[in-house]
């Protein structure tokens, strides 16, 4: 959790910063892989459940279980070893039935050898909020369709984001990416 007691020692950053609404499933995942009798500190974290089991545990319609599980899979915090969704082998019961789906379940440190942590969005010393930097930009051409309410192709999308984000100060889009590829 990023809390931070100590105002001596910055804060952690921790798989919360990263998602929204699927943290509760990923949350849960790892708490089941954990709480196995057979887990010992620094095992592989491999979760084996069914949807509704999920869903009762987060309080979730088991849609928006497989949406975050989709999340998930796509940011790479879970991965399936039984193949790519829609693609997967499911094992089965004696009496015919499908069984659960495997996931080997990422913990944060792994994650983040792979994925930028997300900035603070406050100055720790001062508490003032820190200048915003670019959304991502699949994020800024579903605003700017949402905006000018039609389907632009993404190049006029990228454009228009750029001009708006121009208008406040911040870089374009292909300086950012020049500055990554730098580092």
């Amino acid at each position: 959790m990023a809390v931070n007691p100590s105002p001596d020692k910055p804060l952690k950053c921790d798989p919360r910063r990263h998602m929204d609404a699927e943290f509760r499933v990923y949350d849960y995942m790892v708490a089941a892989c954990k709480s196995d009798p057979r887990y010992k500190k620094g095992d592989t974290l491999v979760f084996y459940g069914k949807r509704w089991r999920i869903a009762n545990a987060v309080n979730r319609s088991e849609t928006q279980v497989d949406e975050s599980l989709a999340k998930l899979e796509d940011a790479g915090w879970i991965a399936s070893p039984q193949g790519e969704r829609g693609e997967r082998k499911q094992r089965r019961t004696a009496l015919g039935r499908q069984t659960t789906i495997e996931y080997i379940v990422r913990e944060h440190a792994e994650f983040a050898e792979t994925h930028d942590c997300p900035p603070m969005r406050y100055d720790e010393e001062t508490g003032e909020a820190i200048k915003p930097g670019r959304m991502a930009p699949a994020i800024e051409r579903q605003r700017i369709r949402k905006l000018v309410k039609a389907d632009l192709p993404d190049e006029w999308l990228d454009a228009a984001a750029d001009n708006m984000a121009a208008r406040k100060g911040l870089p374009p889009r292909k300086e950012i990416l020049a500055r990554k590829d730098k580092k």
